[in-house]
């Protein structure tokens, strides 16, 4: 059983004693034309612990129904739904509400695909959408027309879910995403990204919480020095199994000086585990990094905050943990450009090692 961590935004939950669970995307609202990167690092969308990305970008324009954004797709744009860990679903079922920017098009070429390997598919076709051609079915027109379209019966086991504008002249817009996991144990548990850590005087403190827990056994707090490698630190007994928000506190009594890596390793009575997201806290002084712009497109600035006294070595690593760069810095040297056109859309890790000496800094690539 994976467990909702949750702070700002919990996500819907609804029929759970019949074994279905629901998740709700609105999109969340903001400025007109937002890019989805922009909106995701604002932890702008309702589900905080999904990744969002994509090439579309966020429109108030053409009224959403829910009074707030809906995702504009231009030809050949995208917007991708990742994170999801369905635990025992059957089947997941995904709706939304979709538009068009001409009366002519039927909305075929709004092509909604799945994954259960993740952003790097490969990727199922849920099916084929198909709206109402004439007038009036316009998202040019105020207010605009918005049909409901759903798939049903879909792989119980989706993590990844994209909507893609495969038309040459079309414009769609998505909005109002249902999300339902069906069967019995059936969870759509999301792992948020707020999970906080706080400086206090001597120590750090470490607050989470759950929405719901099933067969939790317990939490064991780890902690990393250069957020690669971690060691067990403490253990949190879980609440079992639960419909009733929990809230949870750990003290690192002992943090190590600089930065401090932790994550939760959520186990449930039957060993199975899941992984929270990473947050750090900084202890004592350290030397800084800065990586611009993120998101990046082709090309970040890495820049120390003191140019170093002995060569070192640099590494970038996906958010599987994977190599996927690597070089020298050269003493002497405080910053650098580092080429990244050729990384695909997501969070990546920037390593730098000198000696025993790790700085950590993550950026995101769109």
């Amino acid at each position: 059983m994976k467990i909702i961590f949750t702070f700002l935004g919990l996500f819907i939950v609804s029929n759970c004693i019949s074994a279905q669970q629901t998740l709700f995307e609105s999109l969340g609202t903001g400025s007109n034309g937002l890019t989805i990167a922009s909106h995701e690092s604002a932890n702008g969308f309702d589900q905080d612990g999904l990744t969002y990305s994509g090439n579309g970008d966020l429109r108030t324009s053409a009224v959403s129904p829910n009074g707030g954004f809906n995702v504009l797709l231009n030809a050949g744009e995208s917007f991708v739904i990742d994170g999801m860990t369905p635990a025992s679903c059957s089947s997941i079922d995904i709706s939304f509400l979709g538009g068009k920017s001409t009366n002519a098009d039927n909305g075929n070429n709004l092509i909604v695909e799945y994954s259960t390997s993740g952003t790097g598919g490969p990727w199922t076709s849920a099916g084929t959408v198909t709206v109402s051609t004439g007038t009036g079915t316009s998202t040019g027109a105020t207010p605009s027309t918005y049909y409901s379209i759903s798939f049903t019966g879909l792989n119980g086991t989706i993590t990844t879910i994209r909507f893609r504008n495969a038309s040459a002249s079309v414009d769609y817009r998505v909005d109002a995403i249902t999300i339902t996991g069906n069967g019995t144990g059936c969870a759509l548990p999301i792992t948020l990204s707020d999970f906080r850590g706080v400086l206090q005087k001597q120590n750090v403190l470490l607050t989470f919480s759950t929405a719901t827990e099933l067969n939790n056994s317990h939490f064991a707090i780890e902690r990393s020095a250069d957020a690669r490698n971690f060691t067990e630190i403490g253990r949190v007994q879980g609440a079992g199994t639960t419909q009733v928000p929990q809230s949870y506190t750990f003290t690192d009594e002992k943090p190590l000086a600089g930065t401090n890596y932790y994550r939760l390793r959520q186990v449930d009575f039957d060993g199975t585990e899941s992984f929270s997201p990473v947050v750090s806290v900084v202890f004592g002084k350290t030397g800084s990094i800065s990586i611009a712009p993120s998101p990046a497109t082709d090309r970040v600035h890495i820049q120390l905050e003191a140019a170093l006294l002995n060569d070192g070595r640099w590494q970038v690593f996906d958010n599987t943990g994977r190599q996927v760069l690597s070089g020298n810095w050269e003493a002497e040297s405080a910053d650098f450009d580092l080429d990244v056109n050729v990384l695909p859309e997501g969070m990546y890790t920037f390593r730098l090692a000198v000696g025993t000496q790790v700085q950590v800094k993550q950026f995101r690539k769109m």
